[in-house]
């Protein structure tokens, strides 16, 4: 009897140990899934794949219909494609920016939706300003008078004398650039690409419009009238290109050294920490007095 107890003990035993290695089998089999839907989806998502992403997602939450991450992710991603869709429609915009608007405030989801959401809501804002400025033209332009230009080409001679003695002294050598003649950039013509929206500049991991200006006065916020850069006598990784900019009718410069490439086609941008140069550019602009 002790002998058949010992026997039944022993086989209870072993079943539940079966039991137990099929269940982790299950689990790790499903985990695996799981986190191939999602690498799937997001692969999809920053490639513009945008059905194939939601497909994805999908799978992954009948792998795991719990997770947090494919929900959110999938929300995000039906809000975007709707904001898409009204835009597509010419809806109203108060709607379409809502829907970008909950887009980008999800911290816990995709990067890359936060940034195509952020990319099209600036589109948005930039063509409403655009048609406002139609709709509600300068008084002074309407009672015939003219704007007064905020840049000339004496001011870019100025600035012009400026860059190259500011890098002599930096021990560099710059060379102009404008929207006829770009740099080599590893790779990609500047600002050419920037002026032909194939790339976007970004300034606080925001995109910006910008557009190339022989006045300062343009419809984007961000009038581009001059562009310097050492990219041709520099090696690599110490490169530089500056973009100097007159935002809101405030002077700014702008530098990037970026050497690689990214899905949405960003070109990030930093002020520049340079005082002699910001100094000397605000000064050309405002019409100051200046030495150098």
């Amino acid at each position: 009897m002790e002998n058949t107890m010992n026997y039944l003990k022993k086989l209870m035993f072993s079943l539940l140990l079966v039991l137990l290695c099929v269940t982790l089998l299950g689990c790790k089999k499903t985990n695996n899934a799981y986190e191939q839907s999602i690498s799937e989806a997001k692969k999809a998502i920053s490639d513009q794949h945008f059905d194939l992403a939601d497909i994805f997602l999908d799978e992954a939450l009948v792998e795991q219909p719990d997770s947090e991450e494919a929900k959110i992710y999938q929300t995000q991603l039906k809000k975007y494609l709707k904001a898409l869709e009204l835009k597509e429609n010419k809806e109203k915009e108060q709607s379409i920016i809502k829907l970008l608007d909950d887009v980008i405030e999800e911290v816990n989801g995709s990067q890359t939706l936060i940034d195509y959401a952020k990319e099209e809501k600036q589109v948005i804002l930039s063509a409403s300003d655009s048609e406002s400025e139609e709709e509600f033209p300068d008084v002074e332009v309407a009672l015939g008078e003219t704007k007064k230009d905020l840049w000339s080409q004496e001011q870019s001679e100025e600035l012009d004398a400026f860059v190259a003695s500011w890098g002599k002294q930096m021990n560099q050598t710059y060379e102009a650039y404008d929207d006829k003649k770009s740099v080599d950039l590893y790779g990609i013509n500047v600002p050419q690409v920037i002026l032909d929206n194939s790339w976007k500049m970004v300034v606080n991991d925001k995109p910006v419009s910008v557009e190339w200006s022989t006045s300062g006065i343009g419809k984007t916020p961000y009038q581009l009238v001059a562009v310097y850069s050492d990219a041709d006598y520099q090696p690599n990784l110490e490169k530089h290109v500056y973009f100097f900019v007159l935002v809101d009718n405030e002077p700014k410069v702008f530098v990037t050294q970026q050497n690689q490439g990214n899905p949405q086609n960003y070109l990030y941008f930093d002020e520049t920490q340079n005082v002699d140069l910001l100094q000397a550019f605000r000064q050309i602009a405002k019409q100051e007095e200046y030495s150098f």
